[in-house]
């Protein structure tokens, strides 16, 4: 008797359904070359996007990372539940949820999240933007993760937020006539400086100098273009004079 005859009398199982699908790695190498096809084939095709969800909760840290960043380039309403999901689970890196929440806003998402940092349920407070990057440059996320590793057990989770937060909005306002970010580290030193005014604790150009290993005036002067483009020191005149008026 031949096998589909077995199959069909229920005497086989039959064939298990073979579907090739590229590595991550190399998809992301051929995506890095043409990144206008990640949005579309993740849209496209529901084997990869079953797969990136897949890597979402079992790939290693490395995987983890492009898979948040290119569901950001997605957007839609299942992608959003599934980063808000991973902000929850204990299980998670901490740093990994970080980059989460900074695509969750990229994309224009303003509620109130609900996350899990260091054991502890906390509730990052609702954010607006001012407008919706469409793609997430990695100079963009190396000035976020310096900054983020520098001021690791200096600042509190909603503070780090609060800079993330900042980076975006910063990031939102001058697109697409983003500069170059040859100086990292200054860029960096630079949203940790407005961070900390913005949460009144004191720092200075010298103490973030020695943190970052950035010039003074490279500092200054990107910390100049962020509260071009945001209007930062007016808003701080705001807050203090209404906080004055109230005392």
């Amino acid at each position: 008797m031949g096998k589909l005859a077995k199959v069909r009398q229920g005497e086989a199982s039959p064939p298990t359904q073979y579907h090739y699908h590229m590595p991550f790695d190399e998809q992301f190498r051929e995506w890095e070359k043409h990144p206008e096809r990640i949005s579309e084939t993740l849209k496209k095709d529901p084997l990869v996007r079953s797969s990136f969800f897949w890597a979402l909760r079992h790939g290693d840290r490395r995987t983890k990372m492009q898979v948040i960043q290119a569901l950001g380039l997605v957007a839609d309403e299942e992608v959003i539940e599934a980063l808000k999901a991973f902000l929850v689970d204990a299980e998670e890196e901490d740093d990994l949820k970080r980059v989460a929440v900074l695509v969750l806003r990229s994309i224009g998402v303003e509620d109130a999240l609900a996350v899990v940092f260091d054991g502890r349920s906390l509730m990052l407070d609702a954010r607006r933007r001012s407008a919706r990057l469409p793609v997430w440059d990695s100079d963009w996320q190396g000035v976020l993760e310096q900054a983020m590793e520098r001021m690791a057990g200096r600042y509190d989770v909603v503070q780090q937020h609060d800079m993330m937060t900042l980076w975006v909005d910063y990031l939102s306002r001058v697109y697409p006539d983003v500069p170059k970010l040859r100086n990292s580290a200054g860029w960096a030193a630079a949203l940790e400086y407005w961070t900390a005014k913005m949460h009144r604790k004191s720092i200075t150009y010298a103490e973030l100098m020695d943190v970052y290993g950035a010039s003074q005036g490279s500092i200054s002067r990107y910390a100049g273009r962020i509260d071009e483009a945001c209007g930062i020191r007016e808003k701080l005149k705001l807050t203090n004079r209404a906080f004055q008026d109230r005392s």
